[in-house]
């Protein structure tokens, strides 16, 4: 993946970068996920972004209301201080994502350090942006729309903070808009941080139109909320 002229698969950067790399993203329709098998180091993160003017897309099959779809866009369950710049993700289960250490809810904590900037996730099954289980969650200057539509799989939001650790969450700058919870019709807020999330920060940030609640918080402390707008949630 040198250069522009012999650029390489999306599956093949994901695998090859190593800590301290800058995969770029040309312009185009990707119709493959972004899973990385990787990870940075405090001292060298591992970035991910789109090519000068560019608009790379990561587009999935788009799973239907009844499909046992669990397909993330851009998602990592070992990659952390990694970082994502001017991608769109859409038509997957999840759009960006880590997971829970093991795949299943614990209380050990998870692959965290990510920072998220300039990015769109929309038409998903579940949610646009979803955070497990760790500490060192940045999102900047993104959009979160229309997704949720999954009626097998819920617990379904825009931005989703879960059991997210330490006092570095921040979401700011970010629009969140008609998302909804098509299976239980219990979320489908704009922006939620859930079950024992700590020290979250949320700033100059826009909710509207969603199926849920604008802000939620659940079970979560240390929570701040500064010069946020709602809008018919």
């Amino acid at each position: 993946c040198a250069t522009r002229a012999t650029p390489c698969s999306l599956s093949s950067s994901a695998s090859g970068a190593v800590a301290g790399d800058t995969v770029v993203l040309m312009d185009g329709i990707y119709k493959s996920s972004l899973y990385i098998t990787a990870t940075g180091t405090s001292a060298a993160w591992l970035t991910y972004k789109a090519d000068e003017c560019a608009t790379p897309i990561l587009e999935g099959a788009g799973p239907g209301p009844m499909a046992d779809d669990q397909s993330g866009g851009v998602g990592s369950s070992v990659a952390e201080y990694v970082r994502f710049q001017g991608i769109v993700v859409r038509g997957w289960n999840i759009g960006f994502g880590n997971g829970w250490k093991g795949g299943v809810d614990s209380d050990e904590l998870s692959n965290g350090h990510w920072e998220i900037e300039n990015c769109i996730s929309y038409s998903n099954g579940r949610s646009g942006f979803t955070f497990f289980s760790a500490e060192g969650f940045s999102l900047k200057n993104s959009i979160s729309a229309h997704n949720g539509s999954s009626q097998v799989h819920s617990w379904s939001s825009g931005v989703t903070l879960f059991e997210a650790s330490g006092t570095g969450n921040r979401v700011e700058g970010t629009v969140s808009f008609e998302n909804t919870d098509a299976e239980r019709h219990t979320d489908g807020s704009g922006f939620i941080v859930d079950e024992e999330s700590n020290g979250s920060t949320f700033i100059n940030n826009i909710g509207f139109g969603n199926a849920g609640s604008c802000f939620r918080l659940t079970r979560s402390s240390g929570t701040k909320f500064i010069n946020n707008t709602c809008y018919h949630n």
